[in-house]
């Protein structure tokens, strides 16, 4: 079942991925899954695009006490997270843009796996993607992520495209685009 949500999640993206159907089920179903760490809590990607309310959802997933929430951990500029007091403190945290995409499943691993000070506890962990954050350097590693299992996605869409692009228009106006 999570196989077929992700097919259709990706036929969704087609513009984004210059999408293939038969080419994608080939690949999706040629990728071996990668070792994820499951065991310490669980893992959960927000599949979205812009201007659907992600920054809320993902606010209150944050606020939540048994869940840790990244941001656009692959956005081109910058690894969006609401744990930056953590990492900038953290010794071993040695990631940014550039080792990020050098090795994108290595801090996909690192970044479902890690501790915060703030939520010991946690059983789950997560972060947002969008479909620009498909690079070159990242692809390989977000279609294992969709691939996975035991990686739970939450699709959050919004039905009224109508309402999406008068959001779009007026973010660009208002140089408000946060996103």
């Amino acid at each position: 079942m999570t196989f077929l949500v992700d097919v259709v999640f990706m036929i969704l993206w087609n513009k984004s991925l210059d999408f293939s159907p038969a080419k994608e089920v080939h690949d999706l179903v040629m990728l071996l899954p990668c070792n994820f760490p499951t065991e310490r809590s669980q893992p959960f990607v927000v599949l979205t695009f812009q201007r659907t309310g992600s920054n809320l959802l993902c606010g209150k997933l944050h606020n939540h006490a048994q869940v840790v929430m990244h941001n656009e951990v692959f956005n081109n500029a910058k690894i969006w997270t609401y744990q930056n007091e953590d990492l900038r403190t953290d010794p071993t945290w040695s990631w940014n843009i550039f080792s990020r995409d050098s090795n994108p499943v290595e801090f996909l691993m690192d970044l479902f796996k890690r501790e915060t000070m703030n939520k010991k506890d946690a059983t789950s962990v997560g972060f947002k993607l969008f479909p620009d954050h498909f690079t070159t350097a990242s692809e390989s590693a977000l279609r294992q992520v969709l691939a996975d299992g035991r990686i739970k996605k939450i699709i959050l869409r919004r039905e009224n495209y109508l309402d999406v692009y008068v959001s779009k228009l007026r973010a660009d106006m208002t140089n408000l685009d946060t996103t």
